[in-house]
């Protein structure tokens, strides 16, 4: 028996939710473009963190990674930057290995971040076709990577991140473990290192080595897993945590080499904290890249917090004659279909060489 139809049907009105809310977070693109920096800025770079999901796990309309890059996207067309820094956990949940390495490369490194990637090493054709931005809106910028906790759980993922991952992608640079030095400009170090290592109790010595050869005066420490005092937010025993934290510290002090900007991830949210010397002053977590979670606990350092998918850029201005690092902080949707076509600011401090961080947003 034909069985009657109704007047309503399901399969088209959920259509027509789906379009109607494509349509609203396309219309909620256009709001106002950001504030403006608070002077004119000599270099500019992004930076993220906790973004490798396996692909099996989200398509890439549903893919959150894919939504944040699509962001730093609109960010960069909106201010050109000059690098790009990847915080860690860039291959969940156990790293990379050798099965999956084509599949990953395509989909949690062409696929979001193909605007900054330069596809022209040996085995790019392999991966090219997963990059929808077109050759003409390309631009190759250094890409700068860290390994996370997770990038160690398969033995092979360090040495593949390091020496495969380039063969398919030409400016992807793994810091050599456990400390590396990159010059991003005259005057400004990046001292990107391996924090895994430490919270294993790894000597903490290369890295000391490492900021005494630093020129400076702008030195920016970039690891996976944050120094700064979020207290509730810890993911490996609190006994390593303290122990990463206070080796940190002890070396900072007997070091006497000012450290202005701390940049991690590790707890896939937003923050910006300040510590007291000897610790850097500033301290911005950018660790939701893939899957924010919530911000747990209270922490009398903690000056922001926010649990959504988003990232930082840091800019080195000139304010007055003198020179400040801004750290600005940035959500998006987290699904590419209704991202909005630019990023939303939620956050801006700075720091000068003295290490007084203020707020920028709350200045103005």
């Amino acid at each position: 028996m034909r069985r009657p139809t109704s007047s309503f049907d399901a399969r088209r009105f959920l259509l027509c939710v789906v379009l109607a809310a494509a349509v609203l977070a396309c219309h909620r693109g256009e709001g106002p473009p950001p504030p403006p920096l608070p002077g004119p800025a000599r270099f500019s770079f992004l930076a993220v963190g906790d973004t490798g999901i396996p692909p099996q796990f989200a398509s890439s309309l549903l893919s959150t990674q894919i939504a944040v890059a699509r962001g730093m996207e609109a960010e960069d067309r909106r201010a050109p930057v000059g690098a790009f820094v990847l915080l860690g956990d860039n291959f969940y949940y156990k790293g990379l290995e050798e099965s999956e390495l084509v599949l990953r490369v395509r989909e949690n490194v062409v696929r979001p971040y193909c605007r900054f990637l330069a596809l022209t090493a040996p085995r790019s054709n392999e991966v090219a076709s997963a990059c929808g931005t077109p050759p003409q809106e390309r631009r190759a910028i250094p890409f700068y990577v860290v390994l996370g906790n997770h990038d160690y759980e398969y033995a092979d993922s360090p040495a593949l991140q390091a020496e495969a991952v380039p063969r398919f992608v030409a400016n992807w640079k793994l810091a050599v473990r456990p400390v590396e030095v990159i010059g991003l400009a005259p005057g400004v170090d990046l001292v990107l290192f391996d924090s895994e290592s430490l919270v294993e109790g790894a000597d903490p010595l290369p890295l000391r080595t490492a900021l005494a050869a630093t020129r400076g005066p702008w030195r920016i420490l970039a690891a996976h897993h944050p120094i700064a005092r979020g207290d509730g937010d810890e993911e490996a025993p609190t006994s390593q945590e303290k122990g990463y934290r206070d080796e940190l510290e002890k070396l900072l002090a007997d070091a006497g080499i000012p450290v202005q900007l701390f940049l991690s991830g590790h707890v896939h949210n937003l923050q910006v904290l300040e510590e007291a010397p000897p610790a850097p002053a500033l301290n911005v977590i950018a660790g939701a890249g893939s899957r924010p979670r919530p911000v747990r606990g209270e922490s009398p350092h903690r000056l922001f917090a926010l649990a959504e998918p988003g990232f930082a850029r840091v800019d080195l201005v000139t304010v007055g004659g003198e020179e400040r690092l801004v750290a600005s902080l940035y959500v998006t949707r987290s699904l590419p279909l209704f991202a909005r076509r630019e990023p939303t600011l939620v956050a801006r401090y700075s720091v000068d060489l003295a290490g007084r961080v203020r707020d920028e947003l709350a200045a103005r």
